[in-house]
């Protein structure tokens, strides 16, 4: 009896996580290997998960947005959650706007936003008005601006819980002098808080390094555990 018992619960168990999936998804200029250690620890901690990529440079948010929501309507998944680093975080924000009460989906469970450009960035403003950095940049540096005209504010609020891992220095100054304030080289803190995070927390780390970050990791770890950073 003890033994019949053991199997249902494992059973049970396994039938849980397997309607569960994470979806890992990169920032502007990234690439799946940047998160390849944040994706190959939540695998590790028993998670489905997938390491989503896309070419920043050449597909649009709009494009990537939609390609990304097909996918998941695909798969036979009842609750996704999301990591984003940067962009990836606006990525599954204009996703949202591809929802509505005739079409099925997932229930979206938890996103977690790692130094995300809610609110644009003053480093993509400066770059913006030069025609040689719009072509570099590509498609997507419009959507990085902070200004009103560009979709950016547009882009739905996202359900769920959420939370948000910052970059600073703890500092007066970030990594980036010539933003006004603590920052991570590219986010400024006050520029990625939308006002409906579950939790908030704040690393001692760089805007990319921000996805090889132990202390980042277990935060990841926890707040999808939780729904909270507070172990």
């Amino acid at each position: 009896m003890r033994v019949y018992v053991l199997i249902t619960l494992l059973l049970l168990n396994y039938s849980v996580s397997a309607n569960q999936k994470i979806y890992v998804i990169h920032g502007h200029g990234g690439n799946k290997t940047l998160m390849h250690y944040l994706a190959s620890n939540i695998g590790k901690s028993g998670y489905v998960v997938e390491n989503f990529g896309y070419p920043s440079y050449t597909e649009d948010i709009d494009s990537v947005s939609k390609r990304l929501f097909q996918k998941i309507q695909s798969e036979s998944f009842d609750t996704v959650s999301f990591v984003t680093h940067s962009m990836g975080a606006l990525v599954v924000r204009k996703m949202y706007q591809w929802m509505n009460d005739s079409v099925k989906f997932p229930h979206i469970n938890k996103i977690i936003m790692i130094a995300p450009p809610n609110k644009g960035t003053p480093v993509a403003d400066f770059y913006y008005p030069c025609g040689l950095m719009r072509f570099l940049a590509g498609v997507n540096l419009k959507y990085l601006t902070t200004e009103n005209n560009t979709g950016l504010h547009a882009l739905p609020i996202p359900t769920g819980e959420i939370g948000l891992i910052l970059g600073i220095t703890g500092r007066k100054h970030g990594y980036n002098p010539f933003l006004k304030g603590d920052n991570d080289g590219y986010i400024l803190p006050e520029r990625a808080i939308l006002g409906v995070e579950k939790d908030i927390t704040y690393v001692k780390a760089g805007h990319t390094s921000l996805t090889q970050n132990r202390k980042v990791k277990q935060l990841v770890l926890t707040f999808l555990a939780k729904g909270t950073f507070q172990p």
